[in-house]
C-alpha cells in the first residue's frame, strides 16, 4: 500500500504491484536496486550507466550490428520479465 502527501493532504491508500513508487524520497534509490542486474544481459564492451529515473545502454557497432540487435532483444525480454516497460520515444540513436 502506498499513500502520497502533498502538504497537509495524505491520498488514500492504493496498492503498489510492480515498479517503484514515484515522487518518494526513497523511489529512486529503489529503482536502482531494482534495475541494478539490468547489466548482466549484455556482453563485454556494451555500456550501460543508471540514473535515478532510467538507464542508457550503447555501445559502438563496427563489424556486425546482430550484436547490437541481440543486445536490444534480451533488454525487450528483461523489460518483460520485470514488468518494466521501455519508454521508446525517449530512445534514439
Amino acid at each position: 500500500m502506498c499513500e502520497t502527501k502533498v502538504g497537509g493532504y495524505l491520498s488514500n491508500p492504493l496498492p503498489i504491484s510492480t515498479g517503484v513508487i514515484l515522487g518518494s524520497c526513497l523511489g529512486p534509490l529503489l529503482f536502482v536496486i531494482f534495475v541494478n542486474n539490468i547489466s548482466d544481459i549484455f556482453p563485454d564492451g556494451f555500456t550501460i550507466k543508471l540514473f535515478a529515473d532510467g538507464a542508457k545502454p550503447y555501445t559502438t557497432v563496427k563489424t556486425n550490428p546482430q550484436i547490437l540487435q541481440n543486445c536490444l532483444h534480451s533488454l525487450a525480454e528483461w523489460s518483460q520479465t520485470w514488468l518494466l516497460s521501455i519508454s521508446y520515444e525517449k530512445c534514439s540513436f
